[in-house]
């Protein structure tokens, strides 16, 4: 594997980490809603 490869595949895994993270923050959100709304 050449190294620009190697930087733009950890790149590529980094911002999916981050889409997670973002995904799970944002499920959380709208679960307080909910339970807000009960």
């Amino acid at each position: 594997m050449n190294s620009k490869i190697q930087a733009q595949f950890r790149e590529m895994i980094l911002r999916i980490g981050m889409k997670k993270q973002e995904d799970q923050s944002y499920n959380a959100k709208i679960i307080q809603m909910q339970l807000r709304n009960w």
